[in-house]
């Protein structure tokens, strides 16, 4: 009846307000009862003390993604496949469709490549990076377009491309992905951070999140660079530029080692803390 289904409405309202209500692994909400006043740490983002950790073990479902996106990581870029040539191709319409263009060509370098051809640049990340940066000017054309014509030219100028490269790399480092030693002493993600992605890939059935992380840390890189130049009484130049990708790598530690369930949570990455958290004290 009506008067039922109200009174059960009001129930686990009374039952959310208490903080009865937590995730565990699965994602299923379960009870559990919390001392009157407190909060319950598990739906509060950020926190890394509280009477209870989250499970950060993975699920077989969540394994197997990450295991799908791993091997992705370590695929290298056969740059005579069909499909290679097809993303490269993508990612340049994507930012200038009227652009008609070969390899090598100087027109490669309006999108922050290095040199006139842009297969020089693939070293390390290999076809995760290119998948990342076709990714990026399909689904975020208008923000792609607006920053590599901001970085292409004028105070703001550094190589988008090449940094992008930079980023996927150095994302594929702190998830641990590479199956070989890469040479570079990178923190690595936290148990947390490594099932708040392993969740998003198992639910999405595909690389997605991962390319939206990406998409939105370069966001946040151009943010981070455009601030600098505001804040600074000199010009800047890319000297200056390793300081964006410290702060960013910080930004996306932060944001991952926060409240992530759904894609749309890794847009926290915008106003995520660039300041490395300190540790909780030991009660």
């Amino acid at each position: 009846s009506h008067s039922a289904d109200v009174a059960d409405e009001e129930e686990l309202e009374e039952e959310e307000r208490k903080g009865l209500l937590h995730e565990d692994s699965e994602g299923f909400a379960r009870a559990r009862q919390v001392a009157p006043g407190q909060p319950n740490s598990m739906l509060v983002a950020g926190m890394c003390c509280g009477p209870r950790a989250p499970t950060t073990e993975l699920t077989e479902p969540e394994e197997a993604a990450f295991a799908m996106l791993q091997r992705r990581a370590n695929t290298t870029l056969d740059f005579e496949c069909p499909k290679t040539k097809e993303l490269l191709q993508s990612y340049m319409k994507g930012i200038f469709p009227e652009v008609e263009v070969e390899i090598p060509d100087r027109a490669w370098r309006r999108l922050g490549f290095q040199q006139n051809d842009p297969r020089t640049d693939f070293r390390g990340a290999g076809v995760l990076a290119l998948e990342c940066l076709e990714y990026f000017s399909r689904e975020y054309q208008l923000e792609a377009r607006r920053i590599i014509g901001e970085a292409e030219k004028g105070s703001l100028e550094y190589l988008f491309s090449a940094t992008a490269i930079n980023v996927t790399f150095h994302l594929i480092c702190y998830f641990q992905l590479h199956e070989r030693d890469t040479g570079r002493e990178v923190a690595g993600a936290s148990p947390l951070a490594r099932k708040n992605l392993a969740r998003l890939l198992s639910q999405a059935e595909d690389r997605s999140p991962f390319f939206m992380l990406f998409s939105e840390a370069m966001l946040r890189a151009h943010r981070i660079w455009t601030d600098m130049h505001a804040a600074s009484d000199r010009v800047l130049n890319l000297l200056d530029f390793p300081k964006v990708l410290e702060e960013l790598k910080v930004a996306v530690a932060n944001t991952m080692d926060g409240y992530v369930r759904i894609p749309g949570d890794l847009t926290r990455l915008q106003t995520a803390s660039t300041v490395p958290p300190s540790s909780c004290a030991v009660q």
